[in-house]
């Protein structure tokens, strides 16, 4: 059993180096029902290094792997990332396994599947090192206060932010409040005005497009595989469901496909 001591303990040298969180390096984030605090992740690389020095010399991630996991019919809908964190301290080496994943396909609200967030130009393995690196620092005790769900405490806040010179937030209410003096809600912003909804092909236009479908619509240039694909890309269930935008994509790809003949 661990008895209690004044004396320092060399152990939480390093965890006590870096577990308070400057409230400027948090945001709070909002994910369905959900509601956390965040740290800065760039910050976090800075204190590392300030800690232990630059990155790829004195601490690295590396041995990273990423491992996908498909669907019955063989889509990737989720992605592992793996890998192993290394970092020297007091001229010891340590290291230790982390991980993230990442969830591809997620049900909307409207019931159907989207692709989120892995697609191309989402920085998806990005993120995924991101927060593994964000999981590792806090196995060594970096922003601990945020993970201990400190940051739900508006005094804790309060003292950190007096801390580390930050000025204070003040609500006007609750100034208010304190001056016993009247208090109106600040009237809510105007809903903004949905936009207009796209205009849907035109008879003309579909007209047009039924010339270059299968028979018994026309002479088989846009064939029902290809045609098929043109929905899925559109997200619609028939031609008719096309925006004039959309029929005008499918004219330009259904006469470059009848002059190269295929």
């Amino acid at each position: 059993m661990t008895t209690k001591t004044t004396e320092p303990n060399p152990n939480m040298e390093l965890w006590e180096s870096w577990d308070m969180t400057p409230p400027a390096w948090t945001k709070q984030v909002k994910y369905g029902a959900r509601e956390f605090t965040t740290t800065c992740a760039q910050k976090q690389q800075k204190l590392g290094t300030t800690e232990l020095g630059p990155f790829g010399i004195k601490w690295r991630i590396h041995n990273s792997s990423f491992t996908p996991f498909r669907d019955a019919a063989g889509e990737i809908v989720s992605m592992l990332f793996e890998a192993e964190f290394w970092y020297i301290l007091d001229g010891e080496e340590g290291r230790f396994d982390i991980s993230s994943d990442m969830t591809f396909n997620k049900p909307k609200k409207d019931g159907t599947i989207g692709v989120f967030p892995g697609v191309a130009g989402e920085d998806w393995s990005k993120k995924l090192r991101t927060d593994a690196r964000s999981k590792a620092f806090s196995l060594l005790g970096m922003c601990s206060d945020v993970f201990e769900g400190k940051f739900d405490d508006n005094k804790y806040v309060a003292e950190m932010r007096e801390k580390f010179g930050e000025e204070p937030v003040v609500n006007p209410k609750t100034l208010a409040a304190a001056a016993d003096l009247p208090w109106d809600e600040p009237e809510a912003p105007p809903a903004p005005t949905p936009a207009p909804a796209p205009e849907l092909v035109t008879e003309d236009q579909l007209h047009d497009i039924r010339a270059h479908m299968p028979a018994p619509f026309g002479d088989g240039t846009l064939t029902e595989e290809r045609l098929g694909k043109t929905y899925e890309m559109y997200n619609v269930s028939d031609v008719t469901k096309l925006t004039r935008r959309q029929a005008a994509n499918v004219l330009l790809a259904c006469k470059k496909l009848k002059e190269e003949g295929q």
